[in-house]
């Protein structure tokens, strides 16, 4: 079988190159691409045919003396690929000659000087050897398919059959027999399914096999049946036939997948469990809420809790004792958790830090006190060394639900939002060092710590009172960019210094945060335009608090700032961290096509401890992702970590994410990280937050 270029590779049998060319020169005239060599040797002809140009046509002029019309068909006959052979002759041809060419399988009788003919017939000819063609392959591929087919369904741990209407099998895979006890060897043509079958549902069976199949063209109907079904040792069993009608050419007419009831349920139980703490799985506490709040729409009566519970300091955790005993923690967190649960609640490990509970409650103390005896007793299976005993091993955020108006996602922010209504969320301040603080006193020292703090961010801003530091983000790859970390500090009216991990998180509970973070994207983009305009490449990287981006006109203002400066948005990365993205993402993925929009970049900062990284990924489209710091501690040490940061890695460039490894304090760090082909590093370790841009070379 050739496979057919555009251009037609014709061999020519006659021993004048003169006529040879002739040929060939009227084909091009009508349009046919041809080229074509020629010989009188037609004993060689299927050597000829299978050189290293595939030959597409065959064109034999008869009145050639050196060529015998009866010796030639019997070689082309030898020929075991599809090639047509044409004849050329005279008017005067011998009649009965041609005819017997042509049942030996010659494809047309032309004569030599009808040339629009020749030219219709070559081209029908190589149009016919194209549609051969494909239809081989076509075959090929159909064969290679249903082996595959085949194959997977042989190794499918469903089980499942093809089998006639009269209940005769026509396939069965290993699943299938071994559910029945049947042998390799066994005839399945000889077996009908009525005998695998109880009597008693014999007639509902046959009635689902012998309906008539659906029209051509309409989708397949699916129906199920409950049988006992019959084992060939006796015994007999709970089952589920599913039944899809599907009458092919090789007569199955349905196919049939067997269901052991008591593995269905037991399978349907697991996917609404986790495999690691035996909790209903995020699906199911979804499912569960939204029934309830489906039940409130509807107008009866429904009043229900929503639990959020987060062991703070996780990070701590996982740099104190590593990924794996980490993860290991809080399982054994959640199934300590899970034996304080009371009946008729529903809990769910929604994080790797962080636990969300349902529970249907008619009175919010309730609810309350359970929260409270969450906090006082559920404890950490184990001790670190420096973490205050005194405080509990959790926070616990609260949301009563008893009318209409609430969905899902405003729920579970309002539940975390309760729990770390007190903590502060610095972008430089460890994620998950939020204390929770359950007595009155403390709460009034707070409040009033943050109002002073507000007051003194409030007043900063009128008086100019705040300044910007920039800490280099080298690259480990050589990219020629200059790119910063921009960080806020706060000088006060004795000239002290306060870094913005004591300020960030007093300005979210005062409200102070939105201003704050305007101030500073507004100073970074003048401080950029000037470095640009003396000629550096200069990229900012800056963090937007969680309330920042939640503003509605936060991106017109941002397009007002960049208009006015006459500013670029590619010259700006907007860093969002992980925690927030996972609980905004709805909100923050529209954010981000609005910024990206102006051509600004985005990066995912405190990266690499969601479960599920690729979600983010994909839904932010993020330029970098900054890992969170605790992975460039202890780095060089600890092998499980080194892995877990490379698929990380791995995974980023995966979706043409560059990376950036924060918080490195050591050269051995940095070696690890390069063989780790991580793009950017940023820390203390290659310089400070400082006033001036450039790397200090000392």
């Amino acid at each position: 079988m050739s496979t057919l270029s555009p251009t037609v590779n014709l061999l020519i049998l006659t021993s004048r190159a003169q006529e040879a060319r002739e040929i060939v020169q009227a084909l091009r005239d009508g349009g046919l691409p041809a080229r074509g060599i020629y010989t009188d040797r037609y004993q060689r002809l299927a050597e000829l045919t299978e050189g290293q140009v595939a030959v597409d046509l065959i064109l034999c002029c008869l009145s050639d003396p050196q060529i015998e019309l009866d010796p030639l068909m019997e070689h082309y006959q030898e020929i075991g690929g599809d090639v047509p052979l044409i004849l050329l002759g005279d008017r005067d041809q011998d009649a009965d000659g041609s005819l017997r060419a042509l049942r030996a399988g010659a494809r047309d009788l032309v004569a030599r000087d009808e040339i629009e003919r020749l030219r219709l017939v070559v081209a029908r000819e190589v149009a016919d050897l194209r549609t051969r063609n494909e239809l081989a392959r076509a075959r090929t591929r159909m064969q290679r398919c249903a082996q595959r087919v085949r194959d997977l369904a042989e190794t499918n741990e469903e089980a499942f059959a093809f089998v006639h209407a009269d209940g005769r099998h026509a396939f069965a895979n290993a699943a299938y027999r071994h559910l029945f006890g049947l042998t390799a060897g066994d005839a399945l043509a000889d077996l009908p399914l009525f005998d695998l079958v109880a009597a008693e549902h014999h007639e509902a069976l046959r009635d689902l096999l012998t309906r008539p199949p659906v029209a051509d063209g309409a989708p397949p109907i699916t129906r199920e049946l409950s049988v006992s079904a019959r084992h060939t040792d006796g015994h007999t069993f709970p089952a589920t036939l599913v039944i899809t009608r599907e009458d092919d050419e090789e007569g199955a007419a349905a196919r049939l997948t067997v269901r052991e009831t008591e593995r269905l349920i037991a399978r349907q139980m697991k996917t609404l469990t986790d495999a690691d703490t035996g909790l209903a799985n995020r699906a199911a506490f979804v499912e569960a809420v939204a029934q309830r709040l489906a039940r409130i729409e509807s107008g009866e009566p429904a009043r229900f809790a929503i639990l959020y519970i987060g062991i703070p300091g996780f990070s701590e955790i996982l740099r104190a004792v590593g990924l794996t005993r980490g993860f290991e923690v809080a399982a054994e967190f959640g199934a300590t958790l899970r034996r304080m649960v009371p009946d008729g609640g529903l809990l769910t490990r929604f994080a790797d830090d962080a636990f969300m509970f349902v529970v249907d409650a008619d009175d919010p103390s309730d609810a309350k006190q359970f929260a409270v005896a969450v906090r006082r007793e559920l404890r950490l299976p184990i001790t670190l060394p420096d973490r205050d005993t005194a405080q509990p091993d959790c926070v616990t955020g609260l949301v009563f639900v008893d009318g209409p108006g609430a969905n899902f996602p405003e729920l579970v922010d309002r539940a975390y939002a309760d729990a770390f209504s007190l903590a502060p969320s610095a972008d430089e301040a460890p994620e998950g060092d939020r204390p929770d603080v359950p007595d009155e006193d403390a709460r009034t020292a707070t409040d009033a710590a943050d109002r002073e703090i507000g007051e003194m961010i409030d007043e900063a801003l009128r008086r100019d009172g705040l300044l910007l530091v920039y800490q280099p983000i080298v690259s480990l790859l050589g990219d020629s960019q200059e790119n910063y970390s921009v960080f806020v500090r706060l000088i006060d009216e004795q000239q002290r210094l306060h870094e913005a991990r004591e300020l960030i998180g007093p300005a979210v509970r005062t409200r102070s945060i939105e201003a704050l973070d305007r101030w500073v994207v507004s100073q970074a983009i003048a401080e950029v335009v000037e470095q640009r305009k003396q000629g550096q490449k200069i990229n900012f990287f800056i963090n937007l608090a969680e309330e920042t981006f939640h503003e509605g006109n936060l991106l017109f203002w941002l397009c007002d700032r960049l208009r006015e400066q006459e500013a670029r948005g590619n010259w700006l990365t907007f860093q969002f961290q992980e925690i927030h993205a996972r609980h905004h993402l709805a909100k923050l993925s529209r954010m981000v096509d609005g910024l990206k929009k102006i051509k600004a970049r985005i990066a995912i900062s405190r990266f690499g401890h969601d479960p599920q990284p690729e979600l983010l990924l994909q839904a932010l489209q993020a330029d970098f992702v900054l890992f969170s710091p605790d992975f460039a501690q202890g780095l060089s040490n600890d092998p499980p970590k080194q892995q877990r940061l490379q698929a990380l890695a791995n995974l980023a460039r995966e979706f043409n994410a560059k990376t950036i490894v924060t918080g490195v304090e050591d050269a051995t760090t940095l070696t690890v990280l390069w063989g780790a082909g991580i793009d950017y590093v940023q820390g203390n370790f290659l310089q400070r937050p400082s006033t001036a841009l450039g790397l200090n070379q000392d």
